[in-house]
């Protein structure tokens, strides 16, 4: 590896640049160009930092970012056999720098150089020979490679004009040896550091970062300045520097951080010049933690303050398909608001049906709601134009092969979803697969362990969302009470026009003062028109006409009590704090069952076993009466 390597360092120092430049654009396009997971993540990770650029611009910003990343390394390779004539017309000191070291060679003293990783930060090990006067002896924190012939390759090239590199298999003992003479140690602060690192933020998302350069400094004392290499031209730099003044490891932990980002936003050439397909952001890439904010080791408080924030910004992005029954929806709520908790750092975006969307965005459970078209060919296409802000992660909550596509077409960096037929990981990075016990159990259940087998560390909440649909403050100003009937289909097995008559005359025989509402969606109101006909000796009122969940939630929040079959409406009642006696038949209670600590009663037909299977029409009216009379003795 050392002569492979001495020999390709030659053969490039030997070529002019213009030959090398075009080199490097050629293959900076061609990784740009070719659809790896690395650019992607690239590309992702550019117009997330950039909300405010156009495609063009983030595309250019990774294009260049590419070209530079080949740059370094062709530099790297080349410039141990440059002449140093060469090096020293290419690489210049700024004013800064000068001053600094004409200071130092009057007066010396230690300093932690914190280094960001631009591309052409290689040159920074050079500035001994651009700087005549005298130069402080300093160390460069580096990790080793396992490769003899490498390691002999970088320390001799590295250290080819006075620089000592220093191991991080050492420990910082050594590093501690420079500063203690009086030298300089020079850390690489923008490094993913995985769990030997502090949890901080990077342009407003949670990453794990180095705080190696913190440490150093708080613990000898020593000055901190932020060193980087600007780069002017092709294998061209300007060696800058700005001082940072901090008061303990984790505020310069900080500090450098959002000196970086400030430097990133403002300067172009800095924004070019990172290196943006490493992985900055990788504090939830493992299956056991995408769910979950590690808060160990964090330094969240110090960014906050040096902010001006009372809580750090939801950065990252979990994108949800909601599931197509509203049922199911609302099982869900409570689990997202979970959700919420346990990736503080994350908003959600909400992909749903078009009926659902309003209803979810007054929930606020989510900061993005996009209502999805109906036709499956509209969605591929919707997907497909959603690619430009794929989300970090996708969590899909119907087992449907479709939907995992949709969020395999999205791009999302990591895809879960839920089966229960299949270990297949088609279209998803990890899928959850539901034990034959969870047919036994309600379905928020099963949504709660597919979270938490993927990180989710907090309890759900189910308190309903009174909140976002409060009652109207004339609904109950003349005394009365307002029953809701909530109907579901005219099929075989639902109950009929006669039984919701027999109960609304036996409601009515017991208090004077009730008052009936027959809601139903677009599939019911045929059954709800039905009732209505059949009922005419009580006062009775049409809503089957309300479309959209949201309107009819802003009326149901005004009815005291509600009788309903299990349709959406039913579980919308529930959601929204309204009591609700619920009649089961053919469909499961233990699974399809009310999720929400609203008051609630559940009715069977009589001998019907607690999962139900008894068609809903068996149910008797007396046993209805006697359950709304205890929920309403209950609530009242």
């Amino acid at each position: 590896m050392y002569y492979f390597l001495t020999f390709l360092g030659r053969a490039l120092a030997s070529l002019p640049d213009c030959v090398l430049s075009f080199l490097c654009r050629f293959a900076g396009f061609a990784i740009w160009a070719f659809p790896s997971p690395r650019m992607r993540l690239a590309k992702r990770n550019i117009r997330r930092c950039f909300p405010n650029l156009g495609n063009a611009e983030c595309s250019k910003i990774a294009m260049e970012s590419s070209a530079r990343m080949v740059e370094m390394a062709l530099f790297v390779l080349a410039s141990p056999y440059l002449p140093e004539d060469y090096l020293r017309s290419r690489i210049k000191l700024s004013d800064y720098v000068r001053d600094k070291l004409a200071d130092y060679a009057l007066s010396p003293y230690p300093a932690v150089l914190c280094i960001p990783h631009f591309s052409m930060m290689e040159t920074i090990t050079m500035f001994p020979i651009i700087w005549s006067g005298k130069t402080p002896e300093t160390g460069v924190i580096y990790r080793p490679f396992d490769s003899r012939g490498l390691e002999k390759w970088v320390k001799k090239s590295r250290e080819r004009f006075g620089l000592h590199l220093i191991s991080r298999r050492n420990g910082i003992g050594a590093a501690f040896d420079f500063l203690q003479k009086g030298g300089c140690v020079a850390v690489l602060f923008d490094q993913e550091s995985g769990r030997a690192g502090v949890r901080g933020l990077f342009m407003d998302r949670v990453c794990s970062t180095s705080n190696l350069h913190g440490i150093l400094a708080e613990r000898s004392k020593s000055p901190a300045f932020v060193f980087y290499a600007r780069r002017t031209g092709f294998w061209s730099s300007e060696i800058c520097g700005d001082p940072i003044e901090y008061t303990n490891a984790e505020n310069l932990t900080a500090k450098t951080s959002i000196w970086l980002e400030n430097k990133l936003k403002s300067d172009a050439v800095a924004r070019y010049d990172w290196l943006w397909l490493h992985k900055r952001w990788k504090s939830n890439c493992r299956p056991y933690n995408l769910f979950q904010t590690d808060v160990r080791h964090e330094i969240f408080d110090e960014f906050c303050a040096l902010r001006g924030w009372k809580n750090i910004p939801r950065g990252s992005v979990i994108s949800v398909s909601m599931p197509d029954e509203f049922s199911k929806v609302a099982a869900l709520i409570p689990v997202l608001k979970a959700l919420r908790k346990s990736r503080f750092d994350a908003s959600l975006h909400l992909f749903c049906k078009e009926e659902f969307a309003s209803f979810l965005s007054r929930c606020k459970i989510a900061e993005k709601v996009y209502p999805l078209p109906k036709s499956n060919l509209s969605k591929i296409l919707f997907f497909w134009k959603m690619r430009a802000t794929a989300s970090d992660i996708h969590a899909v909550f119907d087992d449907s092969h479709f939907q995992r596509f949709c969020a395999w077409l999205m791009g999302s960096q990591f895809r879960v979803a839920i089966t229960q037929n299949s270990n297949s990981s088609f279209w998803s990075s990890w899928v959850y697969r539901s034990p034959a016990s969870a047919s036994i159990e309600h379905i928020s259940f099963e949504y709660e362990n597919f979270l938490k087998k993927f990180g989710m560390d907090c309890e759900v909440d189910c308190t309903p969302m009174r909140d976002a649909f409060p009652p109207s403050a004339e609904s109950h100003k003349d005394g009365t009470i307002t029953v809701a009937f909530i109907c579901g289909s005219d099929s075989s097995d639902s109950w009929g026009v006669e039984a919701w008559a027999e109960l609304a005359s036996k409601l009515s025989a017991n208090a004077d003062n009730l008052k009936f509402a027959v809601y139903g969606n677009a599939a019911d109101s045929r059954a709800a028109y039905h009732i209505l006909r059949g009922i005419d000796s009580v006062e009775i009122e049409d809503k089957t006409q309300l479309r959209g969940f949201s309107n009819i939630a802003e009326s149901l929040v005004n009815c005291d009590i509600a009788v309903a079959s299990d349709v959406g409406i039913a579980h919308l009642a529930n959601a929204v704090g309204v009591p609700v006696v619920g009649l089961y038949g053919d469909t499961n209670p233990l699974r399809n069952g009310f999720v929400f600590d609203s008051p609630k009663a559940e009715v069977l037909p009589p001998s019907c076993p607690p999962q139900g299977g008894i068609p809903a029409s068996k149910i008797d009216v007396d046993d209805v009466v006697k359950a709304f009379n205890s929920l309403f003795q209950q609530t009242n």
